[in-house]
């Protein structure tokens, strides 16, 4: 041992003299190799002071000579702290993660004298080392809650570089106990929720809008657990859900109001945006959360609506889950009206975020299929009533709205749908349901209607395709003339007008809708 150690003076004092610090790993190599041959029982103790001793040399050369010929001092400290844990006998896995903590310490310590901010990988290396080291999930909550007092301390210095290590740290541990402490739902709910709210308040003292996402994203799996844990059946968890969503909306005023947010830290987001004022209103830590915790709500509310749509039992008449998609349905068009009473763009460069509206009145008319099947409908025409007669409002409305840049295709569009959702279910429903002749008078009427809707809003498309329904119409009317008894002569009566009425619509269309007109 102690030639080894005679031989790692040697190699370095050759490397001082020939001002070769390459040859330092020589000496390194040398004291490493004495390190192995220690025999002195028990070897844990003199194995610690050697890695101090290295570690405390080497920030001693590192300040008053140069890094170069501190490398070999560091080298041999971590190489020391290797053999320090495998001489851990028996081996204890939480002595090993005391030990290794105090290595990460000692390492941020020597780290935090470095210009390079890449020297705190060591530190956080020891750390993670630590967190594997136990896999008792209720140890390592604690070890997650001390890394990140640490960032939060680190971070009042001011350094970016300095916080890093920490957070890194924090972030792997906290992993591992979400994950090992899986065989334990009560602790993983509770950690899980611990963690959320940690990160979002780290989020918030450090003025950094990013760290929202990891916060808002362990706020999601907390409620999943919680869900799991308490056996909740599909509904109870989508409402769970729904509850969150609202949650993380209201949540956006509160960071809002907070003063010191005005200018986030590092707003690399931002970076990219050309324009120097959108540039400067989005580096606003508070407009950038508030963004977040916008996108986050509707993230969450419209998964939730989604997966309650897929699933089995959710259009059963009177069922809990259909009153459920319902009211999801109705919660997300709600947040997506107040998001869409800002004019602002939802992202830079974007449409006006009033075009939330017309989504929002989507979703109700959805909603409203299935409150009326959870009261009982069965009938086809409860079910397009409302989402065709919304294609048909918002058909009128989009080519005029000056704040969504009047979108006349898309109106167009959606006043075909709206069209073919009233009309094409009545036409087949006049075929193949009884009393066929009222649902060919249903189909008259929704033709004729529609054509006023075309010929108002000038839309030759809603013109042409009204007035082929009620020449549709006026067929199926003679067809049932003939097939009916008593009531021939009414329904023939009514077909010949209708025929009549859609030959007038055609001529009258072509008139009106000419370019010349």
């Amino acid at each position: 041992v102690m030639l080894s150690f005679a031989f790692a003076a040697v190699a370095y004092l050759v490397a001082a003299q020939e001002r070769a610090a390459w040859v330092t790993a020589f000496a390194t190599a040398y004291a490493l190799l004495g390190v192995g041959l220690v025999r002195d029982q028990p070897m844990l103790p003199p194995t610690l002071v050697i890695t101090f001793a290295a570690a405390a040399a080497g920030a001693a050369v590192r300040r008053f000579i140069g890094w170069q010929w501190a490398l070999a001092f560091y080298g041999l400290a971590v190489g020391a702290s290797f053999f320090a844990i495998g001489r851990v006998v028996p081996y204890d896995g939480g002595q090993v993660e005391a030990l290794l903590v105090i290595f990460a310490v000692a390492a941020y310590l020597v780290a935090a004298l470095e210009p390079n901010p890449w020297a705190g990988a060591v530190p956080t290396l020891y750390a993670v080392g630590a967190a594997i080291a136990n896999p008792n999930a209720h140890d390592l909550l604690p070890l997650t809650l001390a890394f990140t007092v640490a960032g939060v301390v680190a971070g009042r210095f001011g350094k970016l570089r300095w916080l890093w290590p920490p957070y890194i740290a924090a972030a792997v541990t906290a992993i591992l106990t979400a994950v090992q402490g899986q065989h334990d739902p009560a602790f993983e709910t509770l950690a899980l929720a611990i963690f959320a709210v940690v990160a979002y308040a780290v989020a918030a003292i450090e003025a950094l809008p990013d760290l929202l996402v990891p916060a808002l994203l362990t706020g999601v799996l907390a409620t999943g657990s919680l869900a799991n844990r308490q056996g909740w059946e599909s509904w109870q968890t989508l409402l769970a859900f729904g509850v969150l969503a609202w949650g993380y909306a209201t949540l956006a005023y509160g960071w809002r109001a907070l003063p010191w947010l005005a200018t986030a830290r590092n707003p690399w987001w931002a970076a990219n945006i050309a324009d120097p004022a959108a540039r400067a209103q989005w580096s606003d830590g508070r407009r950038v959360g508030l963004w977040l915790h916008r996108v986050a709500g509707l993230t969450v509310a419209g998964g939730a609506a989604l997966v309650s749509l897929a699933s089995t039992d959710s259009f059963a008449i009177g069922g809990r889950a259909t009153l459920t998609a319902a009211g999801l349905l109705l919660s997300l068009a709600v947040m997506l009206a107040v998001r869409g009473r800002d004019a602002e763009p939802i992202i830079p460069g974007a449409v006006s975020g009033r075009i939330l509206w017309y989504v929002a009145g989507e979703f109700v008319a959805i909603a409203a299929i299935y409150g009326v099947r959870w009261l009982g409908a069965d009938n086809i025409q409860a079910f397009v009533i409302a989402p065709g007669s919304y294609q048909l409002i918002i058909g009128a409305l989009l080519p005029v709205d000056v704040q969504v840049q009047r979108p006349e295709v898309l109106g167009r569009a959606a006043s075909v749908v709206g069209a073919l959702l009233l009309l094409l279910p009545t036409l087949a429903q006049s075929f193949a349901a009884e009393p066929t002749w009222v649902y060919a008078l249903v189909l008259a009427t929704e033709a004729v209607v529609i054509v006023g809707v075309g010929l108002g809003t000038r839309n030759r498309v809603l013109v042409l395709a009204g007035s082929s329904f009620v020449g549709l119409a006026a067929l199926r009317g003679a067809i049932l003339a003939f097939q009916s008894g008593a009531v021939a002569l009414v329904i023939g009566a009514l077909a010949a007008l209708l025929m009549g009425f859609a030959t007038w619509l055609s001529l009258r269309s072509r008139r009106e809708l000419r370019p010349d007109a």
